[in-house]
Parts: structure tokens; C-alpha cells; sequence
């Protein structure tokens, strides 16, 4: 027990030592503050990309317009702000004034 004792102490020691002779060579080097990063920018959508995201969102007006007003009871069709805003949250409050009269 006593030699594994002395074995963890010369450990010890040893790794004192190589931070004492860290901490010396770091004391001696400069150190660079750090700088922080700018936030990467978006990257730029090409036209083939903006055309197919154009057509998926005009399939989507066309395709869920008539079913939103059937299913909402809605005077006219819902602009297409509000069809999309109620596909991403699925919130019925957008289309509070659209709805007919009972």
C-alpha cells in the first residue's frame, strides 16, 4: 500500500513539474485575444432554385386554397400570405374576418 502511495506521489510530481514548466513558457508567448467570429451570411439562392421554390408554394395555394375555404366556411378564397402562414402554423386565428356570417 505504501509503495503505490509513493508511485501516486512521484506521479504527482511529475505532472507539477510539467505544468510549472508550462505555465512558464506560456507567461513567456503572446497570446492572442480571440476574436469572434461574424456570423456566416445565408447563402445566395440561385434561379433554379427560387423557380422551384415558386412552383412548390403556387402548388400548395392551388391545392390547399379551395380546401381551407370549404373547410372554414370563408366568403372569398384567403390570400396567399394567409394560406401559407396557416400551413407553417396551423392556426385558424388567420383567417378571423374572412369567415361568413352565420
Amino acid at each position: 500500500m505504501e509503495k503505490l502511495i509513493n508511485q501516486l506521489m512521484q506521479k504527482m510530481d511529475m505532472i507539477l513539474e510539467n505544468q510549472q514548466i508550462i505555465l512558464n513558457r506560456l507567461d513567456q508567448s503572446i497570446i492572442y485575444p480571440q476574436y469572434k467570429e461574424k456570423p456566416a451570411k445565408p447563402k445566395a439562392q440561385t434561379k433554379k432554385e427560387e423557380e422551384r421554390e415558386a412552383i412548390e408554394r403556387y402548388k400548395l395555394l392551388l391545392i390547399h386554397g379551395p380546401k381551407i375555404r370549404e373547410k372554414f366556411n370563408l366568403v372569398a378564397a384567403p390570400q396567399s400570405n394567409r394560406i401559407l402562414a396557416y400551413l407553417k402554423t396551423g392556426d385558424p386565428v388567420i383567417f378571423d374576418g374572412l369567415k361568413r356570417r352565420k
